[in-house]
């Protein structure tokens, strides 16, 4: 794994500045396509960078 890689994946600003601009974009989108009710509580685990 290159180095420039494994920063992207492992230093928050890295990784916003990579996957964050997309997640945005798609987030509503994919929200409304899960057809969760409002009150729906959710659990984030194991996505992102960690910060």
């Amino acid at each position: 794994m290159s180095e420039r890689s494994f920063d992207v994946w492992a230093v928050g600003d890295a990784y916003e500045r990579y996957m964050g601009r997309w997640s945005r974009r798609v987030a509503d989108t994919f929200v409304r396509w899960l057809g969760c009710p409002p009150e729906a509580r959710w659990l984030d685990i194991g996505c992102g960078s960690g910060r």
